[in-house]
């Protein structure tokens, strides 16, 4: 039995309006976009300098820090990198070996017949693929596209079930270029059972099971060294010498150049991690991190209560990596309350916000929706509008204790503030875009601000605790 997962190359390329990547949802903190679907959405990993890319159904959608709808293609081809204005992706043809009885297979395993490097020239409008050297390649891999070096790496080894486990299998590495020539190959005496790749400035990081990472120097491409691993971790680089992990109610962090490994168990007993991954793109995960600086990242996962049948939606967790504390959680489900979400990227914006790649389902198997999520992690609602002409207002944090903060797009004249009795509480000229008010004095109770900009009036409430 034969089975070809390269996908048919359907002309369905054109340039689309931003009326098909729909608003679905626009509340206190967040704004979604996206499109109602059945193959689900993923984050692109983009090289090059033009805002974001993501693929949500069948659209590949290029996008700012606001969600303004830059670009969108519509291919039926899955690609998970762009780099030179092209689409990439490595796919495998295959078929199922194992023990038979009766004609019936048993314990089966995928042997890999061809592997192709795909891709999808953005500026040309036209499609190539090209057919890798099968002994280049094993039947489980995983690759990582190295800019500096314009090269595919490609990890990978002979993982399949026989009988009773799995065999132990070399380690491999495969060097391909853009246009698909294999430029290196090598083979390490290292047994494996699993693993994960991560790029760290000047040398490729293989995380496997067992427990053990090797550092490949980028230079001659050899293992030039080896830690012990506390856990299979699912990855993310912070810098030269950091990456982080996650693995059950820990979050870890290794220095590569210490050898240090520091661990943190941070999770709400109510939240725990659901590992069913929604079905639909090549690249859903539980887990994922953004890193805005050394010292920040935010870990967002699905989640749900104890009895894993409420989906209490994701969880937007703020942590400073150089302590491993943990300063603050949202737990985000405005949007689709009853449906799972699963969580297949998270990226920093310019102006301070989060922009999440989310798809939901109504089971573990059907994917519902597609969507970008632009949020803040404080809880403030990104300055974007789905109307630019307004001016958009931010009010936060609400509830407050001590200061509420005043952001506007446009410049504030002045601000006042009513109480529930529509007294006055607080009047003042003002002269800019971000205002800080105490309102430590202020009794307990909600309040009306009434703010006076260039373009006009604009009212929004707060509640002080």
């Amino acid at each position: 039995m034969k089975i070809t997962i390269i996908f048919t190359a359907i002309l369905l390329i054109s340039s689309i309006t931003n009326a098909q990547v729909n608003t679905l949802y626009e509340g206190d903190s967040s704004i979604v976009k996206g499109v109602i679907t059945e193959t689900g959405g993923y984050l692109l990993k983009n090289y090059d300098n033009d805002c974001y890319w993501s693929r949500l159904g069948d659209y590949y959608v290029n996008y700012d820090d606001s969600l303004n709808i830059l670009n969108t293609i519509n291919l039926s081809n899955y690609y998970v990198i762009k780099y030179d204005n092209k689409l990439f992706n490595f796919a495998p043809s295959y078929h199922i070996e194992g023990d038979t009885i009766e004609g019936l297979i048993i314990n089966p395993f995928a042997v890999i017949d061809s592997i192709f490097l795909n891709s999808y020239d953005l500026e040309r409008g036209s499609f190539n693929s090209v057919k890798i050297p099968i002994n280049n390649v094993r039947s489980a891999f995983s690759f990582i596209f190295c800019k500096e070096e314009e090269v595919f790496a490609i990890i990978s080894a002979e993982l399949y079930t026989r009988g009773i486990g799995l065999d132990d299998s070399n380690l491999c590495l495969t060097l391909i270029d853009t246009t698909g020539n294999v430029l290196n190959h090598i083979v390490y005496d290292k047994k494996i059972l699993g693993f994960d790749i991560l790029e760290q400035e000047n040398k490729i990081l293989i995380n496997t099971s067992p427990s053990k990472m090797y550092y490949i120097d980028k230079s001659t491409w050899k293992i030039i060294d080896s830690i012990n691993m506390h856990k299979y971790l699912f990855m993310s680089s912070i810098n030269d010498s950091i990456f982080i992990g996650a693995s059950g109610d820990y979050l870890y962090r290794q220095n590569t150049v210490l050898k240090t490994l520091d661990s943190i168990s941070y999770r709400r007993s109510n939240i725990i991690p659901s590992h069913n991954l929604i079905s639909g793109s090549p690249t859903i995960n539980d887990y994922c991190f953004a890193v805005k600086n050394i010292d920040t990242i935010i870990y967002s996962y699905r989640v749900t209560d104890n009895t894993f049948t409420n989906q209490l939606g994701i969880a937007i967790d703020n942590i400073n990596i150089n302590n491993l504390f943990f300063n603050e959680r949202y737990v985000y489900n405005e949007f689709e309350p009853t449906e799972m979400k699963g969580v297949s990227g998270v990226i920093y914006t310019e102006d301070g916000g989060i922009i999440l790649n989310i798809t939901t389902s109504d089971n573990p198997f059907a994917s519902s929706n597609a969507y970008l999520l632009k949020f803040y992690p404080n809880g403030r609602l990104s300055l974007a509008s789905v109307e630019p002409d307004k001016t958009a207002i931010i009010l936060y944090p609400n509830p407050t204790k001590d200061f509420i903060n005043i952001v506007s797009s446009d410049e504030i004249k002045e601000i006042t503030i009513y109480n529930s009795l529509s007294q006055n509480a607080y009047s003042k000229k003002h002269k800019g875009k971000d205002i800080e008010i105490d309102v430590s004095k202020f009794s307990k109770g909600n309040y009306i601000v009434d703010i006076k900009t260039e373009k006009g009036n604009i009212r929004k409430k707060f509640i002080v605790e």
